[in-house]
C-alpha cells in the first residue's frame, strides 16, 4: 500500500503515461480513451473536462437518477431474480447512456446497450489474454489469414463495433444540439451547447466525443462488477446483511429506498459497500502505468520504459492494514481506529485516478442499499455446493466461484 501511493501519487510526472498496448489502443481503438492514451496535453484537457461534470458537488446532482437506477432494477429482479446478471448490466447501462447522452433506453433490449456491450467485451477479451502484437509491433502488419494472427480479427471486429457506438450516441446529440431540440440535457449536450453548438471547433468536438465514451463505457464495467460482488457476498455473509437491513429499516424505515441524503445516517451499511469493494475491486490489478524517466525509489533504480502495476487486490488484502482480510467483516470501518478505506486504492492513482469515481461510488451505494432494503438474497444449491467444496465462505479459494460471463 505505502510502496504504491508513494510511487505512483508522489512521482507522478514520471509514472502518468500507459505502456503502449498495440492490440487494445491501437487495433480496438481505445487509444483514445482518457483511460488508456499516454498523459498528454489532451489527455490533461480531457480530464479537467470530464471533472467539471464529475466533481463531487456535480455527482450529487445525479442523486435522482441514481434512485431511478435502483428502482428500475428492483422491479426487474422482482420479475425475474434469476437475471440479476443482465439486469444489472441493463440497469447501469440505462444510468450511464442517460448521463452521457441524455439517452432513455426505448425497450428492455435497446440496441444501444448490446452495442457497447458487445464493444466492452472485445476489451475484455484483449485484456484477458496476452498478445504476440504487443511484444512485436511489427506483428499489425501480418494479413488476418496468416497463421496466428487472430489478433487482427479480433481487433477489427472490435475496433468497428467501438466506432460505431462513439459514432452513433455523438452524432445523434450533435444532431439534436444544431437543431435545437435535445430531448434531455446530458453531458455532451451541455458541453456541446457551452462550446457553440454546431460551431464547436474540431478540437472541442474530440474531446467531447471521447470522454463522453468514456462515461458510458467506464460506467458499464466498474460499477456493474461491484454490484455483482454485492450480490455473492449477501449470500455468504447473511447475517451482516441483516445487520445492514435492520439499520436501513431504522434510519430510512420501508416506506422508500435510501437515497445519498441518508448515507451518513447508515454507517455499518456504507462500511458493507466499503468491504465488498475491498474484497472484490473492480480491476484487481488496475491500468499499467509507465516509467518515461529512470526512477530511484526506496534504494531501487525502476529503468525509464518500465511498465509499472498496481496490485490492487494484495494491496486491499494487506494483513499489514487488514486483520482477516479473507474475512467479509465491514465492522472493520467502524469505531475509533478503522482501516484503510478501499476507495482510495480501487479508482486509480496519481494523474490517472478515475475522474468518475464519485458518480461511481455514488451509484454503487445507492443501488446497493436499495437492494439491501427490499430484497433478501440468499444462495442458491449450486452455489452452496460449489463453496462447501471449497471449504466454506472463508476460503482464499473463492475466486474459483467465477465463471465467465459476457466475455466469450
Amino acid at each position: 500500500m505505502e510502496l504504491a501511493t508513494s510511487l505512483l501519487d508522489k512521482h507522478t510526472p514520471m509514472t502518468s503515461d500507459r505502456p503502449r498496448e498495440v492490440m487494445i489502443n491501437e487495433l480496438l481503438g481505445w487509444g483514445n480513451s482518457p483511460a488508456f492514451r499516454n498523459h498528454d496535453e489532451t489527455h490533461k484537457k480531457m480530464r479537467r473536462v470530464l471533472a467539471s461534470a464529475l466533481h463531487p458537488s456535480a455527482a450529487r446532482s445525479y442523486g435522482s437518477q441514481h434512485v431511478d437506477t435502483a428502482l428500475g432494477l428492483l422491479r426487474k429482479l422482482a420479475s425475474n431474480p434469476a437475471s440479476f446478471m443482465e439486469s444489472t448490466d441493463a440497469a447501469i447501462g440505462a444510468f450511464t447512456v442517460r448521463l452521457a447522452y441524455g439517452y432513455t433506453l426505448k425497450q428492455e433490449n435497446d440496441p444501444i446497450l448490446s452495442l457497447v456491450h458487445n464493444a466492452i467485451r472485445y476489451l475484455v477479451i484483449a485484456f484477458s489474454n496476452h498478445w504476440l502484437v504487443n511484444d512485436f509491433p511489427l506483428l499489425k502488419s501480418v494479413p488476418s489469414w496468416f497463421p496466428g494472427a487472430t489478433f487482427q480479427k479480433i481487433g477489427k471486429k472490435g475496433y468497428e463495433l467501438r466506432t460505431r457506438y462513439v459514432d452513433t450516441m455523438f452524432n445523434m446529440v450533435q444532431e439534436q444540439v444544431r437543431k435545437g431540440q435535445v430531448e434531455q440535457p446530458s453531458y455532451v449536450s451541455g458541453l456541446l451547447e457551452s462550446k457553440g453548438g454546431a460551431n464547436a471547433n474540431s478540437d472541442d468536438i474530440y474531446l467531447i466525443k471521447w470522454t463522453g465514451a468514456s462515461i458510458f463505457t467506464a460506467g458499464t464495467t466498474t460499477t456493474s462488477s461491484v454490484i455483482k460482488a454485492f450480490f455473492l457476498m449477501t449470500c455468504l455473509y447473511p447475517e451482516a446483511a441483516k445487520k445492514a437491513q435492520a439499520e436501513i429499516d431504522s434510519a430510512v424505515g420501508r416506506d422508500r429506498i435510501p437515497g445519498l441524503q441518508d448515507r451518513l445516517d447508515l454507517p455499518y451499511t456504507d462500511a458493507f459497500v466499503q468491504e465488498i469493494m475491498r474484497m472484490y475491486p473492480p480491476a484487481p490489478l488496475g491500468l499499467s502505468h509507465l516509467a518515461t524517466e529512470e526512477i530511484e525509489f526506496q534504494g531501487y533504480r525502476i529503468p525509464k520504459g518500465a511498465t509499472i502495476n498496481a496490485n490492487i487486490w494484495a494491496i486491499l488484502r494487506d494483513p499489514n492494514h487488514f486483520s482477516s482480510p479473507h474475512i467479509f467483516n465491514p465492522s472493520r470501518f467502524l469505531g475509533p481506529n478503522p482501516e484503510p478505506d478501499p476507495r482510495k486504492f480501487i479508482f486509480g492513482f496519481g494523474r490517472r485516478v478515475c475522474p468518475g469515481l464519485h458518480v461511481a461510488n455514488n451509484s454503487t451505494w445507492v443501488i446497493c442499499t436499495a437492494l439491501l432494503s427490499v430484497f433478501d438474497i440468499r444462495p442458491g444449491q449450486q452455489l452452496t455446493a460449489k463453496l462447501a467444496k471449497l471449504g466454506g465462505r472463508e476460503s482464499d479459494r473463492l475466486y474459483e466461484l467465477t465463471e465467465p460471463y459476457g466475455s466469450g
